[in-house]
């Protein structure tokens, strides 16, 4: 999974910026140089479902755990990011418990400068702009993440340049995300390009991403609104190269769509949902260790109780079917499953 909204920082920041002779204003640091904010959040939960995926189910988890700062110069200029924590990034298809994700780590660090307007060069360990989930939960409406959001990038090393407003702006990147292949092919080498902006009060993301000899994937974004509710709607395209199939027999292409309502709220309480249909037409992107059965489609209802303005408690109800069987269950295998998740989760 990956975060397209980066929660920006820089870690030996914290300790400089303590040094120095400071003012401290509403939400952040003010120093003589640079504006520096604490950023990240956190997230627990309980999560159980009737049928088995990749893991273990039914136990209580840290969702995820990040901690960073953003700070940009007085001239806005220069922007430095970074933060550390847990990131394990549950889905509907691998999410249970075990040692993934859940080691403390510097999970992205970025220097971004602005040379000249409506020029951005940012390199260090950056996020995807590919994908609409974030790879934190508690920033995503919903506890679980999508099968669509399994075959996407996160954070990885790269440089990236971008040209342009809000209006319009376009990107490219050199990358050095690793990639291993249903074949068990690997690179760690990749490029991108894209654009993004807003038309008649629809906001787009179009992204292209190239795993050397191995995969592309195309990204397509679409948010706006149906009279009171935002709606967003994703797809993805994935094509493998004959080095990157398991089998000379498989099909070389994948598909998903995804779409994201923010339903009906209650005062303080919201009801989103998310529909999704997909299909790897058994190449094996969207299957697990029981078979490469990975076509099928997902909803799911998250019930959020924003207590306050940066805190919440909600609960996922999910129901995921495929149409072969490759959940485990205790008679054998079974071809749909139910998740539950109660989760609480704050916003810095």
């Amino acid at each position: 999974m990956k975060s397209r909204n980066l929660i920006r920082s820089s870690v030996t920041l914290i300790a400089c910026s303590m040094a120095a002779s400071t003012a401290y204003a509403k939400g952040g640091i003010d120093t003589e140089y640079a504006d520096i904010h604490i950023t990240g959040g956190a997230a627990g939960g309980y999560y159980a479902s009737n049928r088995e995926v990749t893991r273990q189910n039914d136990q209580n988890r840290l969702s995820d755990f990040l901690l960073g700062i953003h700070a940009i110069t007085k001239e806005e200029q220069v922007e430095l990011s970074g933060g550390i924590g847990i990131l394990p990034s549950y889905s509907l298809l691998d999410d249970g418990v075990d040692t993934a994700g859940n080691t403390t780590a510097l999970q992205y660090a970025t220097i971004a400068v602005h040379p000249v307007e409506n020029l951005t060069l940012e390199m260090g360990r950056i996020s995807s702009n590919v994908g609409y989930e974030n790879t934190q939960s508690f920033l995503n409406a919903h506890s679980i993440g999508s099968v669509q959001s399994v075959a996407q990038p996160g954070y990885f090393p790269g440089t990236r340049l971008t040209y342009g407003n809000d209006a319009l702006s376009a990107y490219v990147e050199q990358s050095d995300d690793t990639y291993t292949a249903p074949s068990a092919a690997s690179t760690g080498h990749a490029w991108a390009a894209g654009a993004m902006g807003e038309v008649s009060g629809i906001s787009y993301v179009v992204g292209y991403q190239n795993y050397s000899g191995l995969r592309t994937l195309t990204d397509v974004i679409l948010s706006g609104k149906i009279m009171d509710m935002d709606v967003t709607f994703a797809y993805d395209r994935i094509s493998l190269t004959e080095a990157a199939l398991a089998a000379p027999t498989d099909k070389d292409h994948a598909e998903s769509i995804a779409l994201y309502f923010s339903g009906p709220t209650f005062d303080k309480v919201a009801i989103p949902f998310r529909l999704e249909r997909f299909d790897d037409h058994g190449n094996g992107i969207y299957g697990n260790a029981n078979g490469a059965g990975g076509k099928g489609h997902s909803i799911t209802i998250t019930p959020t109780w924003n207590f306050t303005e940066n805190a919440y408690i909600r609960t996922d109800f999910s129901y995921l079917k495929f149409e072969n069987k490759i959940l485990t269950d205790v008679n054998g295998l079974e071809d749909n499953r139910f998740m539950f998740v109660l989760q609480v989760g704050y916003k810095l």
